[in-house]
């Protein structure tokens, strides 16, 4: 994410993020980067926010117009036919082999700053960064969420994590997949493009601020 008011966003979700529930409700802790988070919310009990807004609106308008279901045509023919390839193949790769796949897959795609796409923040889902090829490390990391939870990989074992990226004074955008028990990390920034690393070997550079799946919301100390 290249735009530098996504840190002034992140503060701003701070400020104005209602948390209701008590801490015995909260859901299990995540670990990432080497850091754990110190609080988690359930998703449909964040009442404010723009990053949870986002998201939310990401899984809506996915939930509407599926890039990843046959026939849906936000994919150029190209594309679709290696989706379509990778599909066919996936149940015979190994874990390790489908996160690098999904992983090369996405990140083969053009994409471009939001402030010069859109001209303002904005989180493209998949079909339309798929259509329009519109999108920042955001839009990156929704189309692998995604994709791997159309190719069935479970909720609990995927988070998208927002980050701060401090040589670069920027925030950033992944993905988490936990796989043997170990979480590895699928990066739009990897090269080369199918490169997985496991989260601790990228401790140093990147400082989690919050993750999000479909039901909950992680807030990690960087988010001070």
């Amino acid at each position: 994410m290249r735009a530098r008011a996504f840190a002034g966003t992140l503060l701003f979700f701070l400020a104005c993020a209602a948390f209701p529930g008590a801490a015995g409700e909260s859901p299990t802790p995540l670990t990432l980067f080497g850091a754990q988070s110190t609080n988690a919310y359930p998703l449909d009990r964040v009442q404010a926010g723009r990053m949870v807004d986002y998201w939310r609106t990401v899984l809506r308008q996915h939930g509407e117009n599926n890039a990843f279901a046959p026939g849906n045509a936000s994919m150029s023919p190209p594309v679709r036919k290696q989706w379509e390839a990778l599909t066919a193949q996936f149940p015979r790769m190994s874990r390790a082999q489908q996160l690098q796949t999904v992983t090369a897959f996405v990140n083969q795609l053009p994409g471009e700053p939001d402030q010069i796409g859109y001209g303002e923040e904005h989180w493209a889902y998949p079909a339309e960064f798929f259509s329009r090829y519109r999108g920042d490390c955001k839009a990156y990391a929704a189309a692998k969420y995604l994709a791997l939870r159309q190719l069935g990989w479970p909720e609990d074992k995927l988070w998208l994590v927002l980050l701060f990226y401090p040589s670069r004074n920027e925030g950033h955008a992944v993905v988490a997949a936990e796989r043997d028990g170990k979480i590895f990390i699928l990066d739009n920034l990897s090269r080369p493009r199918d490169l997985v690393l496991p989260h601790e070997m990228q401790a140093s550079i990147y400082r989690p601020v919050m993750a999000f799946n479909e039901t909950t919301v992680w807030v990690f100390p960087g988010a001070k």
